[in-house]
């Protein structure tokens, strides 16, 4: 038997408690809640920096690319002028009540403005007792010259500058602010507006808090697992010394069997414990990326919107311009054969008409090519008023697409939801397939959030236009067909939106509405559009999300929705769903 050294204390069994207690910290409580802290710093100092980075960028382009639009409405009023149809002072004056009155942003307050390089304020919204003062010493709060500053940044071709200045229409706040501005060099104009900092603060504070709950509901469980573990592996100690102390009793071949097994044990429970230190790191590391790629689906869709819509604009825009430019051109001609027809009128009255007067006015007839102008004014007419229906259906369409956040359930025409959509995203979709809305006129308002659903067809749009794609190519193979059907089913209003595109095999159809689940090229697809809409339509307007399709020949969603608030649609949804193929 074991015998105690010459001198050596007992150990007594507080010692051998401390002793437990000191272990069991050190391969447990230590580990866990440093991986705790490391999780807090990846999310407050490195994702949350560049997710602000982000918003900044994309507030700056919206700020630019709103300057830019007006700056094309103020050269079409230009235009006008020198075609004659509008003065100088009036098209101004148009220009000025249009910016007066636009509005954006989330609470409809963001703005724009217009000076001059005096610089002297033309129109502010928000500060009318500025319009026709000289602004050259209106310093912000810091002491900066502002208007100076715009001159300057505007003369250098345009771009953004940062000061300070009031919140909205609250004179008595003063916030930093970074603005865009632009020239409009044919009326010597400066046309700018901004955003303030604070709301991407106040957005990054939002998710901070939100992440903080998160940490704080993840940082409970890893104590709660980190005390189960202490507990645990105190107990599994306690024994382990006490079998030591009874194979002290027993023989050497005894003892040394035990000591193997508790070899043995240690080993086990330290696996044990890295594999689920390993697994708690995976779920954190995994949530991070899911709120991440859900950020830039959102940036991405503003983006691509953003895009198809100017590309859309410009095209009937250009086609005006350019039979605007011929009228213009045919205009001096027919005005020099009105006046010999005039002239010719006038020699009829006083007496005979010379042979040479007829040959004069022949000659303007064929060198003013009379027949020509008669056959192509009318077209250029018709396709010129075309063009401006066209422009004004996208811009109703931009406006009732972007409908504000709301904060409950309101009754909505989703036939006209569906147009608009179908209206601003045909960029998408116009290239490889004709689309057919097939809407039921008597289809009643349903109570929904317009918003979120503008958002869930517009991904199955453009899912269904990539889709199509993949099957014909950009008509290569022809085009293809998306089918839009609205009816009334019982109490639920039902959508179907139904592609001619390629389907889905049998091996993914159980996935497509997973989180990060996509068949796309990398690059060109998130996985989050259809997880986000079976999210929106499920748990926040209690509808159903079903879809059915056949390989090779195309792919239907079919979302329901409860015509009546607070109502569930009670059709299930069918287990052996078929995806589509662009699956998010």
């Amino acid at each position: 038997m074991t015998t105690m050294a010459g001198n050596e204390r007992p150990k007594t069994n507080a010692d051998g408690a401390r002793e437990v207690w000191t272990a069991v910290m050190a391969r447990v409580v230590l580990p866990s809640f440093l991986g705790a802290a490391l999780f807090y710093v990846f999310i407050f100092l490195i994702i949350l920096p560049a997710m602000e980075d982000s918003l900044i960028d994309a507030k700056s382009e919206v700020s630019r690319s709103l300057v830019q639009a007006v700056c094309a409405e103020l050269a079409a009023y230009e235009e006008q002028v020198q075609s004659g149809s509008l003065t100088r002072a009036d098209a101004q004056h148009r220009a000025c009540e249009l910016v007066r009155h636009l509005r954006y942003g989330d609470a409809a307050k963001n703005y724009l403005w217009i000076m001059d390089f005096h610089p002297r304020m033309i129109m502010h919204p928000y500060r009318p007792e500025l319009d026709g003062q000289d602004v050259t010493e209106v310093h912000d709060a810091a002491g900066k010259p502002l208007f100076r500053e715009f001159v300057r940044t505007a003369r250098s071709g345009g771009g953004d500058v940062a000061y300070l200045w009031q919140w909205y229409d609250d004179p008595h706040r003063i916030e930093p602010k970074l603005s865009y501005v632009q020239p409009f060099e044919p009326w010597g104009w400066i046309v700018g507006t901004g955003n303030y900092v604070d709301d991407v603060a106040a957005q990054i504070q939002s998710v901070s808090r939100r992440l903080a709950a998160a940490a704080g509901v993840a940082l409970s469980i890893v104590a709660l697992l980190a005390g189960y573990q202490t507990w645990h592996g105190y107990r599994t100690e306690h024994r382990r010394r006490r079998a030591e102390s009874a194979v002290q009793r027993l023989n050497q071949e005894l003892e040394q069997r035990v000591e193997a097994r508790t070899a043995e044990l240690t080993q086990a429970t330290q696996r044990l414990q890295a594999e689920v230190d390993e697994r708690r790191q995976a779920e954190s590391r995994q949530q991070a990326l899911q709120q991440q790629l859900a950020q830039a689906q959102r940036l991405e869709s503003v983006g691509q919107l953003a895009a198809g819509i100017a590309h859309e604009i410009n095209t009937p825009a250009q086609f005006v311009s350019d039979n605007t430019r011929f009228l213009r051109s045919a205009f001096p001609k027919l005005a020099d054969l009105l006046t010999q027809y005039r002239h010719l009128a006038t020699v009829c009255r006083d007496g005979p008409v010379a042979d040479e007067l007829l040959d004069d006015l022949e000659a303007v007839v064929k060198t003013t090519k009379l027949d020509y102008l008669l056959a192509q004014i009318p077209e250029a007419l018709s396709d010129s008023l075309e063009g401006l229906e066209r422009v004004t259906k996208i811009v109703r369409a931009m406006k009732d697409f972007s409908h504000p956040g709301q904060q409950s359930m309101a009754p909505a025409d989703l036939n006209k939801a569906i147009e608009s959509t179908v209206t601003v995203a045909r960029n998408e979709w116009k290239y490889v397939a004709e689309m057919q809305l097939e809407l039921d006129p008597d289809l009643p308002h349903v109570p929904c959030m317009l918003g979120d659903l503008n958002q869930v067809f517009l991904n199955i749009i453009v899912n269904a236009a990539h889709a199509i794609k993949d099957a014909v190519g950009v008509g290569v193979q022809g085009k293809g067909t998306i089918t839009v059907t609205t009816r009334t089913d019982g109490d639920a209003a039902e959508i179907r939106i139904r592609d001619t595109g390629t389907g889905i095999p049998e091996e993914h159809r159980h996935r497509i509405f997973d989180h990060f689940f996509t068949t796309k090229e990398v690059g060109k697809g998130t996985g989050q559009g259809l997880a986000l809409a079976r999210q929106l339509i499920v748990e926040k307007h209690h509808g159903t999300l079903t879809f059915e399709t056949e390989v090779g020949r195309g792919t239907t969603f079919i979302i329901r929705l409860p015509v009546h608030s607070g109502e569930t649609s009670t059709t299930k949804e069918p287990e052996n769903d078929l995806a589509h193929s662009a699956g998010g």
